[in-house]
């Protein structure tokens, strides 16, 4: 058995350290560790072309384990367990808090603009994620994202997913939540579902908007109210 302890290095910018244990007949392989301030532009420029690169940091604490018959089967059986928590990340090809400035626009005509608006909002753009938190586990070549949370600039949100990390292909999901900026209608949150899925190289994502579309039904209505009792009360000074 070899054990491993306290094994530091600095790789991407950030601060690994592992202490566990390596059994050679049959290979097993059990630690626990915790990765420190990674950088990811850094750790994206190694991994994907020029337009994937990911600005932010991150770090991670959980267990490494697996088994098998060579070290190439231990790096493919490997098993993982861990918390994260992220900051000032930078996601390109979706614009969340555009989309959500837009829609919120007083004079925001939703009912000729809102369709085209959803369709290019997870295409374009680039959103910044104040802080992203969470559990990663991968298992069985799955990388799944479970009890993960989000903030942006004008948003609060939770996501899970599944992407398979050898051939990227992936599945996830998630809730947005953000304050109506006007002072006519209820100051509840209004919600968003962002779905992708497909493959994470080439993805399809679309927004679910039922909850926006009641949203912006309701303001539309009492803003017409307003105006009618408005145009009431002046004919009343007049007479």
């Amino acid at each position: 058995m070899i054990n491993l302890e306290d094994f530091v290095s600095k790789i991407w910018g950030g601060i690994l350290k592992i202490s566990g244990n390596l059994v050679i007949d049959p290979m097993k392989f059990n630690a626990v560790f915790a990765y420190n301030n990674l950088d990811l532009t850094e750790f994206t420029k190694f991994l994907f072309e020029q337009n994937m690169i990911i600005p932010g940091r991150v770090s991670f604490n959980g267990r490494l384990y697996s088994k098998g018959e060579s070290i190439n089967e231990l790096a493919n059986n490997l098993d993982v367990e861990a918390n994260y928590l992220a900051s000032k990340i930078e996601i390109n090809g979706i614009a969340i808090d555009d989309y959500i400035k837009t829609v919120l626009n007083p004079h925001y005509k939703f009912r000729a603009s809102l369709k085209q608006d959803t369709y290019y909002a997870p295409y374009k753009g680039s959103t910044k994620f104040r802080s992203a938190s969470g559990a990663a586990i991968i298992k069985d070549s799955l990388l799944h994202l479970k009890n993960n949370s989000f903030v942006t600039q004008f948003s609060t949100g939770a996501l899970s997913a599944v992407l398979n990390i050898h051939n990227g292909d992936m599945k996830t999901i998630s809730s947005i939540l953000f304050l109506p900026l006007d002072k006519i209608t209820y100051q509840e949150p209004i919600k968003l579902i962002l779905h992708a899925d497909n493959n994470f190289f080439n993805p399809r994502r679309w927004i679910d908007i039922e909850f926006l579309k009641q949203h912006l039904i309701l303001l539309e209505k009492a803003k017409l109210e307003q105006q009618r009792s408005l145009n009431q009360n002046k004919r009343q000074h007049r007479h």
